[in-house]
């Protein structure tokens, strides 16, 4: 896909998703290339995307829907289409990631591993089949 053709404020289902993969798994190796947690607005940033004002592209994509969480495109299985759920791999990773913004807990190397490993399981769950 070419970015360059997006509409970002009107993105499809398609789009979405690949930039919900491309967002997770940049987060992902990013973590250990740079060797401290990543914030999602980094990678927005590295990538020049512009601002969400939901929390991720998917949750972008389902504001152009009534209800909230109701059109995610992405398949969060016993989380009921809520990524931050008690127990999601996006809850994991989100108070994981206060712990450091809150408590400035300098991580170990097997902590950017757990984190790294929950961006990339975010970045592969299947697509929501509707």
């Amino acid at each position: 896909m070419d970015e360059k053709d997006f509409d970002f404020d009107n993105l499809t289902k398609e789009q979405t998703i690949y930039l919900h993969r491309k967002l997770w798994n940049t987060i992902a190796d990013e973590i250990m290339e740079w060797k401290r947690p990543v914030e999602k607005c980094e990678i927005f940033r590295l990538y020049e995307w512009p601002e969400v004002q939901a929390d991720c592209w998917c949750c972008e994509y389902d504001n152009l829907f009534p209800g909230p969480c109701c059109n995610c495109p992405i398949d969060w299985g016993t989380f009921a289409r809520v990524c931050d759920w008690v127990g999601s791999p996006y809850k994991k990773w989100k108070d994981q990631m206060d712990i450091y913004r809150m408590r400035r807990v300098k991580p170990t190397r097997e902590d950017l591993k757990k984190l790294s490993k929950c961006a990339r399981e975010i970045a592969n769950l299947p697509e929501r089949k509707d």
